[in-house]
Formats: structure tokens, sequence, C-alpha cells
């Protein structure tokens, strides 16, 4: 809706939609490099690319779900930012 919104177009794909939510400053640059990476763990967990470790599976989604929690924040604070303008 944000990318609607903001008039950013149709993005192609989850990583696309990440780019342009931090195009329009949704979220910071940081974060977005974060859930492109997490993207690519995604589609490698869905499309079945290679083996999958569950180990290091878990490890990564536990170590990375804080970026879970920053997303919404970051959404939240830029929503409330149009709100208030």
């Amino acid at each position: 809706m944000i990318i609607s919104d903001e008039g950013l177009g149709i993005p192609i794909d989850s990583k696309d939609s990440i780019n342009r939510l931090c195009q329009c400053g949704a979220i910071p640059e940081s974060l977005s490099s974060r859930l492109e990476e997490l993207t690519g763990f995604r589609n490698l967990l869905v499309h079945q690319y290679g083996k999958v470790d569950d180990s290091i599976a878990y490890r990564s989604l536990r170590d990375e779900s804080g970026d879970f929690y920053e997303f919404l924040e970051e959404i939240e604070k830029f929503i409330t930012s149009k709100i208030d303008s």
C-alpha cells in the first residue's frame, strides 16, 4: 500500500518491493539490505534451490528475527509521519 500511495509503480518481486520502500524513505538502507538477504534465504527454502542445513536455517531465523520487528517499527514511523504532515 505504501508503494502504491507513493506512486512507485508495481514491484516485480519481493526484493524490488523492499528497494522501493527504501527509495521512498519508509525503511533505512541498512534494513533494506538485511531484508533482501532474508528474501534470498526465503527463496532458497521455498524453492529448494539447494539442500538446507536445518541448524543453519534455525540459527539464521533466530538471529535475524529482530529485523522483522525493526521493519514493523520503521513502517509505523513512516505512516505516522505521513498522517502528522
